[in-house]
């Protein structure tokens, strides 16, 4: 029993040692090239933290004092969506 232990342990450390000497936390300008502010248009440079980018022309928007702005990624999902909602509808 302490063998499989002691092999679990080790390769847990080797997993944990690549991914700190491996691992990639930097800046996005350091891992995406940088964009220049002049082809972002000026409206939403200047903007609120939502940008809507449905219409022919992207927006920013702003949030009321005091708001929390929820995203889920990855949807809409069949089982996991109508739960969301739910939840969302329950607490206002």
């Amino acid at each position: 029993m302490v063998i499989p232990l002691l092999v679990l342990l080790t390769l847990m450390c080797v997993l944990l040692l690549g991914g700190y000497v491996r691992g990639d936390y930097a800046a996005d300008h350091r891992t995406h090239p940088l964009v220049e502010d002049g082809k972002v248009p000026r409206r939403i440079l200047d903007g609120g933290p939502i940008v809507d980018a449905t219409g022919a022309q992207p927006r920013s928007l702003h949030t009321p004092e005091h708001t929390i702005v929820l995203t889920f990624d990855d949807g809409p999902d069949p089982r996991w969506t109508p739960r969301i909602l739910a939840v969302l509808t329950k607490h206002g």
